[in-house]
């Protein structure tokens, strides 16, 4: 059913909603930094991301993209385009100000993502397409604090998601009658940021060859082969530099963890950790939609939605809410959602006009209420962040507390001092020192243990948290004899 109501939305409406919320996210930023104990202001970014900017600030000072100078090579990221681009930031700024930029980048990801969304949308709802459901869906993007946070404190999920964003919208419009280098691109750029980003593009291009096979053309296996031989190319690069064919991450969290210890631990995060709870109206009512208005556009969406769900069950879960591995295909599901409660909504209107006269004064008020309401339910759970511009819950005075140790730990340790520690990120990026990882990212020895799955490691419906589940205190401590622990 065509939509009967395309009222323009005001012009300036689009322009000051991006400026509220790019202001909202400057402050955000700010309000994350905070002055140490020698008097200095110092920005922070999540401690994972930390160890992505000390492999970055290693490299840009030219000794090589290591965890420890003149130590082990171990691949101990997963984020090798967004590693190398903290590096050139590092050849930039100082240490503070490198972390401050790369926030400052992730409100560049996060308005361009919001645009692609509307862009997304636009294209696949060209004969119902609502300026309003177009702005709603905008500022579900924007106001999505999961992306908001992962994306401004460092993490790569922005990035990420700008690119996958990006590669449904270059699908949606190619017309697969030649090879379609943008979004081999955008590929390219998406398992480079992200390994584990094979599952979105495998799911991409399994839609476009089914596309192809119908036009019986082969431009899409020439674009296989293309992305093939980059992540070839890749795991050759890794075997020689680190001896490994997979990120030692990727040993850690998966090697030895039982798959189904591994999908059960799966299924309890997303339980425990409120995902399937604050996700379940969204999903119904994009169900709901695609079963009343089928096209093949939308069920491209509600897979990649669902590959996402699928691998984090795979992997076991994740150590920390936020839902950081499944936050990039909630938009996906936010424009489904959207449209269908606009399309919805005239329905019920054209119903209702036959037997109640004032119904058509009720549109479009009904649909502005709804979205504005599973706008604010999905992000009722981090109420308190939202206001209070500041994350409480994961990392909350962690980060100024690390920097506070390394500033007194830069005072009064020699310079060739070792230092232990479970924070991985934090503490070595602000020293120099040669740093111990108790838990395994960037130590083989320990990321080839066996996990421990005796419930010691138990937290947020997980038997056995990934990436904190193997640990082996007498090699980390008694054997490399650490300064200070």
């Amino acid at each position: 059913m065509e939509n009967k109501s395309r009222k323009p939305v005001n012009r300036l409406a689009p322009y000051l909603i991006l400026i509220f919320f790019i202001l909202y996210y400057t402050a955000y930023i700010y309000n994350s930094s905070f002055i140490c104990v020698d008097g200095k202001r110092y920005f922070c970014l999540f401690d994972d991301a930390m160890i992505s900017m000390r492999y970055a600030y290693n490299l840009s000072n030219g000794d090589g993209l290591v965890w420890n100078v003149n130590g082990e090579r171990v691949e101990g990221f997963t984020n090798l385009l967004w590693t190398l681009y903290m590096a050139v930031v590092s050849l930039l700024f100082d240490k503070s100000d490198a972390c401050q930029f790369v926030q400052l980048t992730g409100i560049i990801f996060i308005v361009a993502s919001s645009l692609i969304c509307g862009k997304i949308y636009e294209y696949i709802f060209q004969k119902n397409y609502n300026e309003l459901a177009s702005l709603f869906i905008i500022t579900s993007v924007l106001s999505c604090y999961p992306l908001v946070f992962w994306t401004l404190m460092g993490m790569e999920v922005g990035l990420l998601s700008m690119l996958l964003y990006l590669s449904i919208l270059f699908t949606l419009k190619d017309d697969f009658k030649k090879f379609n280098h943008c979004l081999t691109i955008s590929f390219i750029f998406m398992l480079l940021t992200r390994p584990d980003a094979l599952i979105p593009v495998g799911v991409i291009l399994l839609y476009r060859l089914w596309h192809s096979v119908k036009l019986n053309n082969k431009f899409v296996i020439y674009e296989m082969l293309a992305i093939g031989t980059v992540v070839l190319g890749v795991i050759v690069v890794r075997q020689i530099y680190y001896g490994e064919m997979f990120p030692n991450t990727y040993t850690l969290k998966v090697e030895g963890m039982p798959l189904e210890e591994r999908i059960r631990n799966g299924i309890g995060y997303l339980i425990e950790d409120g995902f399937i709870k604050h996700i379940s109206i969204i999903f119904l009512l994009s169900i709901i939609h695609i079963s009343s208005e089928f096209s093949k556009e939308k069920f491209l969406l509600i897979l990649l939605f669902l590959s996402g769900v699928f691998y984090q069950i795979w992997v076991g879960g994740d150590a920390f809410s936020y839902w950081r591995m499944l936050i990039p295909f909630v938009p996906l599901l936010f424009i489904l959602c959207i449209e269908g409660i606009f399309f919805l909504s005239g329905h019920c209107m054209t119903l209702l006009k036959k037997s109640i006269k004032t119904a058509g004064f009720l549109y479009p008020g009904i649909p502005i209420v709804l979205c504005m309401l599973i706008i604010i339910y999905f992000n009722l759970p981090f109420g308190n962040d939202i206001i209070s511009l500041r994350d409480t819950r994961i990392i909350g005075f962690t980060n100024k507390i690390n920097v506070n140790r390394a500033i007194i730990l830069n005072k009064y340790l020699k310079p060739d001092a070792s230092i232990a520690v479970f924070y991985a990120g934090t503490i070595p990026y602000y020293t120099n020192f040669h740093a111990i990882d108790i838990l395994g990212k960037s130590d083989k020895h320990v990321a080839r243990l066996e996990p421990d799955l005796s419930g010691a490691c138990a937290a947020k419906g997980m038997n056995s948290q990934p990436g904190h589940n193997k640990y082996d205190l007498n090699y980390s401590i008694i054997h490399k004899k650490p300064t200070y622990i």
